[in-house]
């Protein structure tokens, strides 16, 4: 139970951050609605719909697809947790612990490639946000 609390308590910090991350990258102020409204969506999907960013970063293509169908999300929501895996392949990166970093680096190109298929647009932040992935992953390869 406290290691739940604890994981709890790391999302709702990393939801603070991808906020003001987001924020930036859309140019809103950092107390913006919308991005309120996403960190939200990220409280109640971890909170209601047991929403457990360590067993989804496992997960293959057919898993998150099954998912997206039954889960109450958006593609905002996706990118959100694109960036917090993104954010979690680095820390773990910069431990040096790179099977893991490789596991959260895979999981947020899922979850930005689910996110551009669930939006059916193409966009250059996306584009350029996938690409970096990729470059990351190739250095595992």
């Amino acid at each position: 139970m406290e290691r739940r609390d604890l994981i709890k308590d790391e999302i709702e910090q990393l939801g603070k951050v991808l906020g003001k991350l987001i924020a930036r990258l859309l140019n809103l102020p950092e107390h913006e609605e919308g991005n309120e409204q996403i960190q939200e969506q990220l409280r109640e999907l971890s909170e209601n719909q047991n929403l457990n960013l360590e067993e989804m970063a496992h997960w293959e293509d057919e898993a998150w697809d099954k998912w997206i169908i039954s889960a109450p999300v958006n593609a905002n929501i996706l990118e959100a947790i694109s960036q917090i895996y993104l954010h979690l392949g680095n820390i773990r990166q910069s431990n040096s612990q790179n099977d893991q970093a490789k596991i959260y680096f895979r999981a947020a190109l899922r979850s930005i490639e689910c996110s551009n298929r669930m939006s059916k647009t193409w966009s250059f932040r996306n584009d350029a946000y996938r690409q970096k992935l990729n470059r990351i992953l190739s250095q595992y390869n």
